[in-house]
């Protein structure tokens, strides 16, 4: 085309994507139907969202601040999953026959999700294969094994079979029985109990490897929460994203931002209802 001039040149520098701070979130949950806790997950779509953490709740900001982020045109965004103290993640014991334990599965993320994962053991005499299902669909299975060890290594090693469980070796001289499709036990994510110290305590998988980006923790609306999110966006050069209560006004909102800025200017104040318009930091 006239006017139109193309240059080559070898690049240099680093080899990373470039990450524009709108197009990359970091927001802190707790409220998903399952998932891990002790992990920042990347996820680039709503749907690898609800693949991890699974689908909508009615009581929860996480899933609809995530679909809004990727309707708006945010192309990735860690989620820490906030889990209360005493949670606990359900699990499955396999055993040999005569009842030795050898394979103890256990779900990757608390919560009573755990009892939608069903287990089922095909042996065959000198060797076995392992199937999940879950919600009645069958989600993996390791294929045809012929050691406890290697099932495990499969299962440890699959990104699809580690949505829902991790494995662990109890006996390695020994195959699991057959087993029909049965239930994990249920976990509990301890929801009545989460407070700011387990939200705060997420913020801390997001480490200074991760990149530039907005942080927010949609389901506090406490001056701790605010204070850690201010000190996070601090000292990893991001945005924090403070949200107010729902009933807050616009000119509350500006008050709020106000009192903060002291503490950084890299502030986007928000109340809890327009958090999830997140057009206005997208589009600067």
């Amino acid at each position: 085309m006239p006017g139109v001039v193309i240059s080559t040149s070898v690049r240099t520098g680093p080899s990373t994507v470039t990450v524009r701070k709108s197009s990359q979130l970091f927001v802190v949950g707790g409220l998903a139907e399952r998932g891990p806790s002790n992990e920042a997950v990347l996820v680039e779509s709503l749907a690898d969202f609800e693949d991890v953490f699974g689908g909508y709740r009615s009581d929860s900001y996480l899933h609809p601040t995530v679909q809004t982020f990727f309707e708006e045109g945010g192309t990735r965004a860690y989620v820490g999953r906030a889990v209360g103290a005493s949670a606990t993640a359900g699990t499955l014991t396999l055993d040999a026959t005569g009842g030795t334990d050898v394979i103890t599965l256990t779900a990757n993320g608390a919560g009573d999700w755990s009892a939608d994962v069903d287990v089922q053991v095909v042996n065959t005499g000198s060797a076995f294969r392992i199937i999940l299902f879950y919600q009645d669909d069958q989600v993996y299975t390791t294929g045809i094994v012929t050691s406890s060890s290697q099932a495990v290594g499969r299962i440890n090693s699959s990104t699809v079979a580690a949505r829902y469980v991790t494995a662990a070796v109890n006996n390695a001289n020994l195959l699991p029985a057959t087993l029909a499709a049965t239930a994990m036990a249920a976990g509990d994510s301890d929801d009545d109990n989460l407070d700011d110290d387990d939200f705060i305590a997420s913020l801390e998988l997001f480490n200074d490897a991760l990149g530039v980006g907005s942080v927010a923790c949609p389901e506090s609306q406490s001056g701790d929460m605010n204070e850690a999110l201010v000190a996070h966006a601090n000292e990893y050069s991001r945005i924090a994203i403070l949200c107010g209560p729902e009933n807050q006004t616009v000119a509350q909102a500006k008050t709020a931002a106000g009192d903060v800025q002291n503490l950084d200017k890299k502030v986007c104040c928000l109340r809890q209802d327009l958090f999830l318009a997140l057009r206005s930091m997208l589009t600067k």
